[in-house]
């Protein structure tokens, strides 16, 4: 069952994406972690795999870039504001069912006002946020890392076979290695705290469900 969840808009922040669920598949295994297009299987049917895995996550990391809250959707309207969308669907899902919602703010992308947001949504903006800036990439992914592994209890560093063993990360575990590429476009949300989310039809590896492609 994984820990983490990440959402996200490909449109922005796939990139990223791709990149931090290495940094904490590296960390707390790749159990632990969920981004569709390397979580599920070829051949599943997404949507009950996507919402299952929401419903069970500890945390929903919600990645916003600087198109996230203006992309358009399938409808010519907001993406956001289409309940069908993959990032709407989401992070209801989380909101209903109790899932601790944190934002990532990308590349210096401001905090989003409530009353911008729909309001099956807007319950996201008044959760703390992180940030993560590619300028300060080793820094933003080790205050990440502990603030999943504060926030969840049972996350653990992988051991030498990628396997989950006793201990959480430290901050001297999340330095990014000096061959890890770094993410080059928009940065998050502002503030600091953490959160990833995904939209979409599925795709095969770094990408999610389609509909949030714009």
């Amino acid at each position: 069952m994984p820990s983490v969840f990440i959402n996200y808009r490909t449109v922005d922040a796939i990139d990223t994406a791709v990149l931090i669920d290495r940094e904490l598949c590296r960390r707390f295994g790749e159990e632990a972690i969920f981004r569709a297009g390397r979580s599920i299987p070829a051949g599943k049917k997404f949507e009950p795999f996507i919402l299952r895995a929401v419903r069970r996550c500890d945390v929903l990391l919600v990645l916003i870039g600087s198109r996230w809250l203006d992309a358009s959707g399938a409808n010519g309207g907001r993406a956001i504001d289409d309940p069908e969308d993959w990032v709407h669907r989401e992070i209801v899902e989380a909101i209903s069912n109790g899932v601790t919602l944190m934002p990532v703010l990308l590349g210096g992308t401001p905090r989003i006002a409530k009353k911008d947001l729909p309001a099956a949504v807007a319950d996201l903006a008044s959760h703390q946020g992180l940030t993560y800036n590619h300028r300060t990439a080793d820094d933003d992914l080790a205050r990440l890392t502990r603030e999943l592994s504060r926030t969840v209890s049972g996350l653990r560093k992988p051991g030498k076979d990628g396997q989950a063993s006793p201990g959480t990360a430290t901050s001297s575990d999340t330095a990014m290695p000096s061959n890890t590429p770094v993410y080059r476009g928009n940065n998050f949300l502002g503030s600091t705290t953490v959160g990833i989310a995904v939209a979409g039809n599925l795709h095969l590896d770094g990408d999610e469900p389609d509909d949030d492609h714009v």
